[in-house]
């Protein structure tokens, strides 16, 4: 009877939540900015989630497994139906594909070439016109690029394509990460947790949101990285290697984590930097640099959302301010690579700390865009933190700008003064409410901290 009464429990979250998602599609097709309507739902999302989360913790086992994927497959289907909410990225994606199509380097020429073209279709007028720093050559690695092509040529210039394939990408990511979770519960002896490691990812609103609402490419690069740390945990060195390369030309930002799946692997190694080359062969051929021009472009010039660098800015200037942070986070990498180092004795299915190299990589970051936490979700999802769950949640405030908000004495992508100590106060005192919680557990069960 428990077992009924929590699948029910999980079908009435399914439903409320869903109720949520259709109407934040509702009014992505009639409200230009919907920021309230956006916060509350999110809030409410975050609230069942939760509930559902702590429902499952005494029903361990793959039963519950089914429900709760198929419900995020419905959320999934609900962003498929909606326009991007406060976001115009997608644009560039679709740019992306047609001049892929056309010329086999999307990376040669900046939207802004083409101000006043005849040599652009009517159908891509109006997209080039809603481009976000068109002058600004497209920062998108060419495994994103690959799916901008496959999409323009399904649809050219329809956004639904683009999401279709992300959605596919993010149940894949869902089910690499549940079959992880599972190997590291059968090493430590845990009774397995695949519908709460399921649902946390699956029914994230950070993952729904920005990769089935607005079509944020990162879940492309996040499912890359988790194949590759379960290929290496099967002993697949060479595989793991390939799809490592995968995910960096998908995201640079999965550099940070590349030594702890290459580490001790001549054959990985060598996979990796095959399918590197083999992928920017390509554009280099052309004379391209291909997406790094952009982001040397990104890197120098924007500031968004930032924690620690936004204090060492305001206090240092911008140069002083990148070169400590970048101190910073070497120093953190470092410690954090060389403690798990001393501390594995098996190599290939060793769990590597995302969560504190991807943690540490976004405090000493520049740009903190809400997506980017898409790589510390799978790693919240196997090991659930206090401060790893508010960081998921929290980052969504930062849509509150000037822009969203309507406020003219705001620049657009400007916060009020109150929302950064909000967003990372937050975090903080989850930090600090978590570190108690573990000491006080580990002195009940004399000193031997809990599994999670």
């Amino acid at each position: 009877m428990k077992g009924t009464g929590t699948v029910l429990w999980v079908h009435l979250g399914g439903a409320c939540s869903l109720a949520g998602w259709v109407a934040l599609a509702v009014a992505s097709h009639r409200m230009e900015r919907p920021l309230p309507l956006f916060l509350g739902v999110i809030a409410w999302e975050w609230l069942i989630l939760l509930a559902v989360w702590r429902r499952l913790a005494g029903d361990e086992g793959a039963r519950f497994l089914r429900p709760v994927l198929a419900w995020s497959v419905a959320f999934l289907l609900c962003g498929l139906g909606a326009t991007p909410v406060m976001e115009d990225d997608h644009f560039r994606f679709l740019w992306d594909g047609w001049r892929f199509a056309a010329t086999g380097n999307p990376y040669a020429a900046a939207p802004a070439t083409f101000f006043g073209g005849s040599e652009v279709p009517e159908r891509f007028l109006p997209i080039l016109d809603q481009i976000n720093y068109p002058h600004v050559p497209t920062i998108y690695g060419p495994a994103c690029q690959a799916g901008f092509l496959v999409s323009y040529w399904i649809a050219p210039g329809r956004l639904w394509p683009w999401k279709l394939l992300l959605g596919s990408a993010a149940l894949a990511l869902v089910w690499v990460v549940v079959r992880i979770g599972a190997r590291v519960e059968g090493r430590t002896g845990g009774p397995g947790r695949p519908a709460r490691v399921a649902l946390l990812l699956g029914w994230s609103p950070l993952l729904i949101f920005e990769t089935g609402f607005n079509a944020h490419p990162d879940v492309l690069g996040v499912l890359f990285l988790c194949a590759a740390l379960l290929a290496r945990m099967r002993g697949r060195a060479a595989c793991s290697g390939v799809l490592c390369g995968l995910a960096v030309a998908a995201k640079v930002f999965a550099l940070p984590l590349l030594p702890f799946l290459l580490w001790r692997s001549r054959a990985a190694c060598l996979g990796c930097a095959t399918a590197w080359v083999a992928v920017y062969a390509p554009f280099w051929l052309q004379g391209s640099g291909a997406e790094f021009a952009g982001l040397l472009q990104f890197a120098r010039d924007w500031e968004f959302n930032s924690s620690l660098y936004g204090l060492a800015r305001w206090g240092f200037g911008a140069a002083t301010a990148k070169a400590v942070c970048g101190i910073i986070f070497a120093a953190t990498w470092a410690f954090l690579f060389f403690r798990w180092r001393s501390r594995v004795s098996d190599a290939p299915i060793a769990m590597p700390p995302g969560a504190a190299v991807f943690g540490s990589l976004l405090l000493c970051s520049a740009t903190v865009n809400p997506w980017y936490l898409l790589w510390l979700a799978p790693f919240v999802a196997w090991r659930p933190s206090a401060a790893g769950l508010a960081a998921l949640a929290l980052v969504s405030l930062s849509q509150v700008t000037g822009l969203n908000l309507g406020w003219p004495a705001l620049d657009n992508f400007e916060h009020p003064w109150w929302l950064r100590p909000v967003e990372y106060g937050g975090i903080a005192l989850a930090a600090m409410a978590g570190w108690w919680r573990m000491k006080a557990a580990a002195r009940v069960t004399g000193g031997a901290s809990p599994v999670p």
